[in-house]
Parts: C-alpha cells; sequence; structure tokens
C-alpha cells in the first residue's frame, strides 16, 4: 500500500512476513524485510541491518570528523559501540591511483608494498626523505622499544643494513657489531680501510671541557 502523509510518500506493509523489492532490468536492486533488514543489490535475507553486495562510493556525511573534515567524503560511524571492519581477505587501501596500505587477511600490515611476510613492513622510494618517524612530544619522552626477551637464541634483535650489505647489529645476547654480522664480543667493529690519510677504523673525538 502507497499513500501520502504530508507532502511525503509512505510505503505501507501490515503482513508480518511482508517485504518490499526494487528491481530494475529484471535484477534485485534494494530489499527491506519485515524487520526492517535493508539489502542492496541483493534479495538475501541479512542478519544486520545493512548488507550491501558491492561497493560503496561516496558515502556522504557533514558530520565526518567535524573538528576538521566537515564536508568530507567517507563513513562516520556514531554510537556507544566499537565499531569493526570485516573481510574474509585482505584489506586494500587506495588513495590517487595506487595502493597505499594493504591489511592482509593475517593480519600483516604493508604501507607502500602490497608484499609482506612480515607483520610489518614499510617501503619507500622518495630520495633525501626518512622512511619514517617516531615523534614523542611529553616532557620525558621515551624513544623505540624492540623487546626480544622471549627469544632464547642469539638471533638479532635490531638491524641497520647498508648498500654494502652489512650496517649495524644488536643480538638478543645484547652483542654489538658494526660491519659485520658475526660477533662474539660485546661490541665488535669490522672494517677493511686501507691506506691514506683519515682510513681510520674508528674515531674517538674529545673536545676539552673538563672530560677525559
Amino acid at each position: 500500500q502507497i499513500y501520502s502523509s504530508g507532502g511525503g510518500c509512505v510505503f505501507y506493509n501490515a503482513e508480518s512476513n511482508g517485504a518490499y523489492y526494487f528491481y530494475t532490468n529484471g535484477s534485485p536492486r534494494l530489499s527491506i524485510s519485515s524487520g526492517g533488514v535493508v539489502n542492496v543489490n541483493t534479495t538475501g535475507s541479512g542478519t544486520q541491518k545493512l548488507q550491501v553486495i558491492g561497493g560503496i562510493q561516496n558515502w556522504y556525511d557533514t558530520n565526518f570528523n567535524r573538528s576538521t573534515k566537515v564536508g568530507y567524503d567517507g563513513i562516520y560511524i556514531s554510537g556507544s559501540q566499537n565499531g569493526f571492519l570485516y573481510s574474509p581477505q585482505d584489506w586494500v587501501f587506495w588513495a590517487g591511483s595506487a595502493e597505499k596500505m594493504r591489511i592482509a587477511s593475517g593480519g600483516q600490515v604493508a604501507i607502500g608494498t602490497g608484499t609482506n611476510t612480515t607483520k610489518f613492513r614499510v617501503l619507500q622510494s622518495a630520495n633525501n626523505e626518512w622512511t619514517a618517524q617516531f615523534i614523542n612530544t611529553g616532557t620525558g619522552p621515551y624513544g623505540v622499544s624492540i623487546d626480544t626477551t622471549a627469544n632464547t637464541s642469539n638471533a638479532f634483535s635490531f638491524a641497520v643494513y647498508t648498500n654494502s650489505g652489512t650496517g649495524l647489529f644488536v643480538k638478543n645476547n645484547a652483542n654489538v657489531s658494526i660491519g659485520s654480522t658475526n660477533n662474539n664480543a660485546k661490541f665488535f667493529v669490522y672494517g677493511n680501510n686501507h691506506g691514506g690519510t683519515g682510513n681510520y677504523l674508528g674515531y674517538f673525538y674529545n673536545d676539552g671541557n673538563g672530560a677525559d
């Protein structure tokens, strides 16, 4: 039953199991069940209030992030419960015309690359720019913490690779090595500089001011 109320149009179905189905070109486009479940591009019996088969483009809400993003396109979720996104496969985030971030179904997060076997990976190809920055503006700030206390081997806890294939390495036994991954001492420096002024393996400089 369809009738007009206050200048609008009301669709009314008094049947307990009644539903509305909207078709175009012979295919289902929208259905509303008697329980208030809305299905887009399907007539299936979804259990959530809204079920969409296909992508959602340009879902617009002028209240999205009220303080700084008024008028932006996006999805705004309000309420007292936690929001969540679900996919049995990867979540892929695009910006511009390319993939920028991916969350794999196994929990791996990749930024700048879709290939990732570690839990977190960032790929940067810009010149004269850091790959990442961690900034702590607190009054007593800490930096970055790496905890490998559960590791009972002497594998690497931290590694910085250079274009020579070596760099700075810290093992789980607290041994530190520079220029080589082979280290059985607490501090080990390896170099192959030969001849010429200034080809030092190490250089320690004291500018005075009463320091030893």
